[in-house]
């Protein structure tokens, strides 16, 4: 099931039109047509973001956080809402593809006009057809998905306009889609305090954090906290559609700020999971890295090259948390 929904969540990611309508989307067009002409989310994305929403929020509230091969459940249903959260790194790949089909048929078009007295091929079989269709299909899912995740792909084309990262263009997408940043992004941090922080586990659940606070540049943060409310107090035409697809299932307002005790609290079970585990076995050199003495000033532990990348992820979720939710730079965790 999730397969699947990787693949259809990629399609209409991919839609050109989704980059159309974000990228022209202004304040004033909200004012002079109505909003569901103007909306920045296709129809397909409109239709789907209930029903996307309500899968998210229920998953990151029960799915299992361990499986015995594999990813768990709930880091799966994560994957899917990193891969919906960044449509900035599908949207570039698939133009790129289309430029490079374009290309490849305004070609084969000269060439035929050039050979129209040469017979037409004969009919292939439409099984072959479809099989070379559904290939197609395939690679250029996978192309889009690796380059979301990071695994490089053959032949993958350099973006023209950017380095697959969020740029203004996109903020009416990100605003548009508040409750299923901001709100998920709360439960999340919710769940992940009972995520499992020992040893074996420490290093696979510290980097499934990091990735998603990843997707919370300052350029992000700085759209989701923009205001959602005109100068009558009134939701705004765009963030008052956004609540009304969500229906009755729409949850209540709330800021990143908001989260700022959930993420501390978050914090300080990482490193008290970790000293629990590994005390009866430890330098206090080594406690004293974990509980953030040494890690504040360098990012650095010492030991083997595992403890020095783990460090290196803790130094940024405490960093990048700070600029998330708001929190004060004298916030030290685990003291």
């Amino acid at each position: 099931m999730c397969e699947s929904l990787k693949h259809v969540i990629t399609h209409f990611l991919t839609n050109p039109n989704l980059y159309t309508l974000t990228s022209t989307f202004s304040i004033s067009t909200q004012n002079q047509v109505p909003i569901e002409q103007s909306f920045p989310l296709t129809i397909p994305l409109r239709i789907l973001q209930q029903p996307l929403f309500n899968f998210w929020n229920l998953t990151f509230h029960n799915a299992s956080l361990h499986s015995q091969y594999g990813s768990s459940p709930f880091a799966t249903a994560v994957d899917l809402w990193l891969l919906y959260l960044q449509p900035w790194k599908l949207c570039t790949t698939n133009s790129n593809s289309n430029s490079n089909s374009n290309s490849n048929s305004n070609s084969n078009s000269n060439s035929n006009s050039s050979n129209s007295s040469t017979p037409p091929p004969p009919p292939t079989n439409n099984t072959n057809k479809f099989a070379s269709i559904a290939s197609n299909l395939t690679n250029t899912i996978t192309t889009n998905i690796n380059n979301v995740s990071g695994r490089s792909s053959p032949n993958n084309n350099k973006n023209p306009n950017s380095n697959n990262s969020f740029d203004s263009s996109w903020a009416p997408f990100v605003k548009a889609n508040y409750h299923i940043y901001v709100t998920l992004l709360s439960t999340f941090i919710k769940r992940s305090r009972e995520l499992d922080f020992s040893i074996s586990s420490y290093s696979k659940n510290c980097t499934l954090i990091k990735k998603v606070l990843e997707v919370f540049t300052p350029q992000v943060v700085a759209c989701l906290n923009e205001e959602k409310y005109d100068s009558n107090g009134s939701h705004t035409p765009l963030f008052s559609t956004h609540c009304e697809i969500l229906g009755n299932t729409r949850p209540p307002n709330i800021n990143l700020d908001a989260c700022g005790g959930e993420v501390q609290a978050l914090m300080d079970e990482v490193i008290s999971q970790k000293i629990a585990t590994v005390n009866a076995n430890s330098s206090t050199d080594w406690l004293y890295i974990l509980s953030f003495g040494m890690l504040n000033a360098s990012g650095y532990g010492s030991g083997n090259r595992d403890t020095k990348i783990v460090d290196c992820n803790l130094k940024f979720m405490v960093d990048r948390a700070r600029g998330v939710f708001g929190m004060s730079e004298d916030w030290t965790v685990g003291r």
